[in-house]
């Protein structure tokens, strides 16, 4: 009797996976036939997946856990890119940036930081006030004001950059682009020839580096600046700190 009973289970068994099989739904007893029958026209193929009504409710629930772009650990790096401030300053700071750094392991990467030319673009305020025609009481000189401001010449520092997450960006309907989500720390040194001055800045950015190609990347960033410049007429108004809003753009090759 045990052993007749042994074998009509083990028939049913089978029988009951051969269907689930055929149908594409797990065997559940708790659920209808309507809902089988729901699940069963989910998964046809020929259902848009962006007809959200239609896509199995299995998926719903689903989590996928990406594959890493590229292996950046034991890497040398050089990243050459453009800064430019966006402040209430006399003049637009354009920074030529190279910085030749190391991949730490996947996730953390140093660089030092090489600034070797700024390009200093006067916003219209200060033309507008050159400009202006303006005379000192009982008299017929013309006064010119200026604003007097020191221009950066090189600049040199250090950087620390965290990239805790990844994952994929669309571009358009048919484009994906693998990328990191980076954080970086700067802390820089600029030189002012012109007034024989060094100035400090400190930089606190986030940014992206997109995987275009295997040995270069696309990365941009945008952030805040901490910077000491030097605008006045006296000692005190020409030393002091303004914090800018920075952004930052070039690429990155990987070197082994």
């Amino acid at each position: 009797m045990n052993k007749s009973w042994m074998i009509f289970n083990l028939i049913f068994l089978s029988f009951t996976s051969v269907f689930a099989q055929n149908v594409g739904v797990p065997v559940n007893s708790s659920i209808s036939a309507a809902q089988a029958a729901e699940e069963i026209e989910a998964l046809n193929p020929e259902v848009r997946l962006e007809v959200g009504e239609n896509v199995s409710k299995i998926f719903r629930d689903m989590v996928v856990v990406q594959r890493k772009a590229k292996n950046k650990s034991k890497h040398f790096l050089f990243n050459p890119n453009l800064g430019i401030d966006f402040s209430d300053g006399p003049a637009s700071l354009y920074t030529m940036n190279m910085n030749f750094g190391y991949a730490l392991n996947d996730f953390w990467e140093v660089y030092l930081n090489y600034a070797p030319g700024f390009i200093v673009q006067e916003r219209g305020i200060v033309n507008m006030l050159s400009n202006l025609e303006v005379y000192d009481y009982n008299s017929t000189e013309r006064r010119i004001i200026k604003i007097d401001y020191a221009k950066p010449k090189t600049q040199v520092g250090a950087e620390l950059l965290w990239a805790p997450a990844y994952g994929k960006d669309s571009w358009g309907p048919y484009t994906m682009f693998r990328s990191d989500t980076f954080f970086k720390l700067g802390f820089y040194q600029m030189d002012f020839p012109e007034i024989n001055k060094k100035g400090s800045r400190y930089a606190l950015m986030a940014g992206k580096t997109y995987f275009a190609a295997k040995y270069f990347n696309v990365r941009i960033a945008a952030g805040f600046h901490h910077m000491q410049t030097f605008v006045g007429i006296t000692e005190e108004e020409k030393k002091k700190f303004n914090t800018i809003l920075f952004i930052e753009g070039g690429l990155v090759f990987y070197f082994k």
